[in-house]
């Protein structure tokens, strides 16, 4: 029975159906839901979401499939539920003992008894109640269906010709001369048709359920797994806490065997000085008591003793240099530490959904012309493209747009190139020259979250801006050193929160604009302190709008919050020339020997 409710149930409501109709998507509701959420949803069925397509509840046909599963449920609960369909009604014994499938009709013993003798019904099975409910087979309980035009008529033939099933009346009249066969023959060469479609659909269920597994599955595989790399976490982390408690005491310890081993020695160097002070003393008392009380025959019988000791004293050279230092300080040095911290482990999800994201990152080789892909989880070569065809000196600098392009650009101003993501070129954007829309040599770029470009062109001390397609839309900045000037600017970026950080080479800083152009804010000075540069030589900003600066001649990186605040530095790189970050937070540094670093 409860099988039964649950196919009878509405899965809108939670009720069993009342009036149920088919959509045309074959999902059956009650009337009334169907009536509800064709107002709510704009008619989305709420199981597919595909549209109704209709407007009208009354439009819709009953499911009458669900007739016989309504019958048997009502025997279930009642078997005296159903009346003889020959008997008068009311008659008193007309309560159904049989159930006739072929005549669909349920019949009294009498009616039973006699239906079974008729020459017409004689080859009729007939079924008892009793045995209708335990052989469950809701084919039995079919009800008859009439004609709807002729509504005492049942449907017995199949109008090919108009394609829907007839009543007899309707064959000699509104189908008169149309080909026809028995609704039956009918049924059974469409469910041939049909069940071939089944067997088409089968495989598709089984695939829709094996994947349905397969996420179930893959859904507890993450939960564990990220339970895991958590636990990893705690674990990693605990060691770290430990090895800086370690190192903690470390100093601790070094500092307390400082403070003993300085005091021990000063204490020496006090006890010694002491024991001489007292010997000096009694010396010096005993002088002086002589020279005042003694009589002068005393005094003159020990003068030379007393002289000689005295002279020892004068000339003995005594500690009087104190022979330890009071300074002890701790200097953290922990500048290294802190950005080792940020970047300290990462996630590896290994596994990235091609329609959803990459995993590669392009890097330009420059001196063999040609531009290699990497795998960013891996860090191996994946794949290289062949440069010589179009920029004879091998591309300058690089990056990939939201649609998987490539954009190249050439060191000797010849334009800049688009690929697409197999490596043929799509066009190419501006020439060789001074003018707006041309580049004046190495040019560096960027691209904002809309895929406009921002091109750095370095030798002409200018930024332009391009649509996707390659018109220039703005040009802002020229030569020298006052705000929104440039000289031979190295690098660029556009970070999230649409500023434009321009690294600007000659003039040792970091300028930030607007998108539209509209100086901002400056920060560095030529130096080699914390905040300052020597010919910073690239740029590039973080999800969190940080800054990372290659300081190229002062061999390090240095990291500024998004106001130009320091931050942090990475030193000993040499000579860095590029930078680029990636979600994850690591940065890739290009340097003077040919590598590439990441942090």
């Amino acid at each position: 029975m409860d099988i039964l409710i649950h196919k009878l149930t509405c899965s809108s409501c939670g009720n069993i159906f009342q009036e149920p109709k088919i959509l045309p998507c074959l999902h059956t509701f009650c009337k009334s839901c169907i009536r509800a959420f064709m107002v709510e949803t704009c008619t989305l069925c709420p199981i597919c979401n595909k549209k109704i397509g209709i407007t009208k509840v009354g439009e819709l046909c009953d499911n009458v499939f669900l007739y016989s599963a309504f019958d048997m449920l009502a025997l279930m609960k009642d078997r005296q539920c159903f009346d003889c369909d020959i008997c008068e009604p009311g008659d008193s014994s007309s309560v159904a003992f049989f159930r006739c499938p072929t005549c669909m009709q349920y019949l009294c013993e009498l009616h039973g008894s006699a239906h079974l003798k008729a020459r017409a019904t004689k080859s009729h099975q007939l079924l008892t109640l009793d045995q209708l409910i335990t052989n469950w087979k809701l084919a039995y309980l079919n009800r008859p269906t009439y004609c709807s035009q002729h509504t005492k008529e049942q449907l017995t033939s199949f109008c090919e010709q108009c394609d829907y099933p007839v009543c007899n009346t309707c064959i000699v009249n509104e189908h008169k001369g149309h080909s026809h066969m028995s609704i039956y023959h009918a049924s059974s060469l469409f469910k041939q048709a049909t069940n071939q479609l089944i067997g088409q659909t089968k495989p598709r269920i089984i695939e829709l359920r094996d994947t349905i597994s397969g996420i179930e599955k893959m859904c507890k595989d993450i939960s564990a797994n990220a339970n895991t790399a958590i636990d990893d976490i705690e674990e990693c982390f605990n060691k770290q806490v430990e090895t800086l408690m370690e190192r903690r005491k470390q100093l601790v310890r070094e500092v307390q065997n400082c403070k003993m081993e300085r005091l021990e020695a000063l204490h020496e160097q006090r006890d010694r000085l002491q024991m001489r002070l007292l010997s000096v003393s009694e010396m010096y008392n005993f002088v002086d008591d002589a020279i005042q009380n003694g009589n002068a025959a005393d005094y003159l019988d020990i003068k030379n003793a007393i002289d000689e000791q005295l002279q020892l004293v004068i000339n003995h050279q005594d500690e009087l240099e104190i022979v330890e230092e009071d300074y002890i300080a701790f200097h953290p040095n922990d500048v290294a530490t802190q950005v080792a911290i940020k970047f300290l482990g990462y996630i590896d999800t290994r596994y990235a959904y091609p329609p959803l994201c990459t995993a590669e990152g392009p890097v330009c080789d420059r001196d063999n012309t040609r531009v290699q892909i990497f795998d960013l989880a891996s860090y191996e070569h994946v794949s290289s493209l062949d440069m010589t065809t179009y920029i004879r000196d091998g591309p300058f600098d690089i990056i990939i747009d939201s649609k998987g392009r490539l954009l190249v650009t050439d060191p000797n101003g010849n334009g800049i190139f688009v690929f697409d993501d197999d490596g043929n070129l799509l066009y190419k954007i501006g020439s060789m020259g001074q003018d707006v829309g041309q580049f004046g040599g190495m040019c560096y770029i960027a691209i904002d979250d809309r895929n406009n470009i921002y091109i750095c062109d370095s030798e002409n001390s200018r930024i332009q801006v391009f649509d996707e397609r390659g018109t220039v839309t703005n040009c802002f900045g020229s030569y020298g050193k006052q705000h929104g000037q440039f000289n031979l600017p190295s690098g660029i970026s556009v970070a999230s929160n649409d500023k434009i950080f321009v690294a600007d080479r000659g003039n040792h800083r970091v300028q930030i604009f607007q998108l539209d152009g509209q100086f901002l804010h400056t920060f560095g000075t030529r130096g080699s302190l914390h905040g300052e540069f020597d010919f910073p030589h690239g740029i590039a900003t973080d999800i969190q709008n940080n800054v990372i600066v290659a300081d190229h001649y002062n061999t390090r990186l240095q990291i500024f919050n998004s106001d130009g605040e320091f931050q942090h530095k990475i030193d000993n790189i040499i000579l860095p020339h590029c930078v680029a970050i990636d979600k994850s937070g690591h940065i890739y540094v290009t340097t003077k020997d040919n590598r590439i670093y990441v942090y």
